[in-house]
């Protein structure tokens, strides 16, 4: 298995391309604003197996705006400050789900952010992404809420 974190600014189109297909596989992000997002993450992980990508991951800088309305819709508007960095956009392919993968990402994005606290956002009935969180030190912050883009609720979880 080998692990890639880059810099977008360092990711060829098709590299760019490639994290943009994984994660709308996931139908988890509204693709307008996606590929520029996608530029502005601190950094883009991939992992491969046997030469094939199998999953990808962001750490990213996510706007003041975005990250105060979370905060704020789980009821811990107060302890944004603690946070610099939301592991997101994080996509395994379906064959390779179980297998530890998630745990990689998770990893990778943790070293990345090079001690400095995280975030990261999942549905609400997504147990093996709470799983995940909870071996890193993640815990749940504040309430469920709605998602804006669904019906579906979404539990906010940081590092402890």
């Amino acid at each position: 298995m080998f692990i890639e974190t880059k810099s977008p600014s360092l990711c060829s189109d098709a590299q760019l391309a490639l994290f943009q297909d994984f994660i709308l596989q996931g139908s988890e992000v509204p693709s307008p604003q996606l590929a520029a997002k996608i530029k502005q993450a601190h950094r883009l992980i991939f992992i491969h197996q046997h030469n094939t990508p199998i999953a990808c991951g962001a750490l990213r800088y996510a706007t003041m705006d975005y990250c105060q309305d979370i905060f704020n819709k789980a009821g811990v508007g107060e302890l944004l400050k603690h946070y610099s960095y939301e592991v997101s956009w994080v996509y395994t392919t379906p064959q390779t789900r179980g297998q530890n993968i998630g745990h990689l990402l998770m990893q990778t994005a943790i070293e990345q952010a090079e001690g400095k606290k995280c975030f990261a956002t999942t549905k609400e009935n997504n147990h093996p992404s709470h799983a995940i969180f909870k071996r890193f030190g993640f815990d749940r912050l504040g309430q469920a809420y709605k998602s804006d883009r669904g019906e579906y609720y979404l539990g906010l979880f940081a590092q402890n």
